[in-house]
């Protein structure tokens, strides 16, 4: 697959971008071959323990069940005498039935450098990989109707489930789950979409729409007004009600699907079916009230173009105005601190990482080779931190995921994971959204996969430490 050097977008998030021959050139000589992240021997084997047999990568959409213990908050432990927050209550329940509140995993053919054929997104459709915490169990091949009612899905609050994408580096699972939460709306869907080039999924929300369902989108016109249009008259063509973005912000980078005000899929990703295959995005499926419905009155504002300020509900990060949530996930590291992102061109971002790597933390950051950062990766190595490059090729996973993991395997660890990156425009001039929660499953299931990106880099994936 070719990225096309005109996918330079804006400086909140530069896309698949051709990188220069020289960043190209960006992977060094010596591999670190330091452990995964973990805070001490507790972390170490934790981490050891959660890694898939095969390069330690869970597969599409996972299940959360709640921790035994988890009473951190986003203010830390709770004080005697406190309320129980939400994230308190749900660790009480008992645990989902496999098969519900499951992690839905449907493989998709690899589509490098060409697109899945319907066939092949029918047969994706029709296949299911529910992984509990027993087994992983492949579920036969069935065909599936694309207008089929899907089952209902559970709506019991909290964060149900992690999205991971692609599964492995050349095979995409995962988005077939995202296909079905559209396709189980009774009432509505809301998506903001950056980019959406997808027939598969425009095609869905014209079958929600013969249904009955009231199906809204945004997609983003100040910087990829050219690549939706297309997608903007196939969904009005389909009975969509489709709006530009309000124009007042540098770009909607926001990447949020919303079915019947209930549940809500705050990702990384774009809905842009040329990458599903090769790019390392998450997702987390959300049904806290205060979440959702802080999502939908953002949405309906954003709809109509009028001012609102958003609410963070019980866990989430918006943008414009980010900056001081984020800083304050890395400034509370104290062990471990792990990052995926697809930019670090904000200062006060690169001087926190670097206090943090001084002051003792465990520092391991991974992204994709491009000269632009080089002074912040210097930095960053010169404090005592790792940074490892993915080379900017076809071949190797592309780090689009935005992730900030501290003190992973611990009481007190803590997550950020959404659309927002490590710029300026990012946290203060875009529409973005995001998640920041010691959800100690959401915790788990996302350093697992970090930890492998930044392991895995050898000279078979053109991947070494930055020096």
């Amino acid at each position: 697959m070719v990225r096309e050097a005109t996918e330079v977008r804006h400086p909140g998030s530069r896309g698949r971008r051709r990188v220069p021959s020289s960043a190209r050139g960006l992977v060094h000589l010596t591999v670190d071959k330091a452990p995964v992240v973990g805070g001490g021997s507790e972390a170490e084997e934790a981490h050891e323990q959660d890694r898939h047999p095969h390069h330690g990568l869970p597969r599409g959409r996972l299940a959360l069940r709640p921790a035994p213990s988890r009473g951190a908050s986003h203010e830390g432990d709770r004080r005697e005498g406190q309320e129980p927050s939400e994230a308190d209550e749900e660790a009480k329940r008992p645990l989902p039935r496999a098969g519900l509140v499951s992690a839905r995993t449907f493989i998709r053919q690899r589509a490098h450098k060409r697109k899945p054929s319907n066939l092949g997104r029918q047969i994706a459709r029709g296949s299911s990989l529910v992984l509990t915490a027993a087994a992983v169990t492949l579920a036969a091949y069935l065909p599936v109707v694309a207008a089929q009612p899907v089952a209902a899905r559970p709506h019991a609050a909290g964060l149900v489930g992690v999205l991971v994408e692609p599964s492995s580096l050349g095979s995409a699972a995962g988005m077939t789950s995202v296909y079905d939460f559209v396709l189980s709306a009774k009432k509505s869907v809301d998506i903001t979409m950056y980019e959406f080039v997808d027939p598969t999924m425009v095609k869905d929300l014209g079958t929600d729409v013969r249904k009955g369902v009231k199906v809204r989108v945004i997609l983003d016109t100040n910087l990829e007004h050219s690549r939706n249009a297309p997608t903007y008259k196939a969904l009005k063509a389909e009975g969509v009600r489709v709006v530009w973005a309000d124009t007042s912000y540098a770009a909607t980078h926001q990447k949020t699907i919303t079915v019947d005000d209930k549940e809500s899929l705050i990702m990384s990703l774009n809905l842009d079916d040329e990458y599903y295959t090769t790019t390392r995005d998450f997702g987390v499926f959300d049904t806290y009230p205060k979440d959702v419905a802080a999502i939908v009155a953002v949405f309906n504002a954003d709809y109509d173009h009028t001012p609102i300020t958003p609410s963070d509900g019980t866990d989430l990060v918006w943008s414009p105005g980010s900056q001081p949530q984020m800083l304050a996930v890395i400034n509370g590291a104290r062990k471990t601190l792990s990052i995926e992102n697809e930019e670090m061109d904000d200062p006060a971002i690169t001087e926190a990482i670097v206090a943090a790597a001084r002051r003792g933390v465990r520092v391991e950051v991974t992204m994709v080779a491009d000269s632009s950062y080089d002074g912040a990766w210097s930095s960053i190595v010169a404090a005592g931190g790792h940074v490892h490059l993915y080379a900017y090729a076809s071949s190797d996973l592309y780090i689009h995921a935005k992730v900030t993991i501290a003190d992973a395997g611990l009481s007190r660890g803590r997550i950020y994971v959404g659309s927002i990156n490590f710029s300026s425009a990012s946290m203060n001039y875009n529409r973005e959204l995001g998640i920041i929660t010691s959800n100690a499953v959401v915790v788990k299931d996302v350093n697992r996969v970090v930890s492998s990106d930044f392991a895995d880099c050898s000279a078979a994936t053109d991947c070494s430490n930055y020096r």
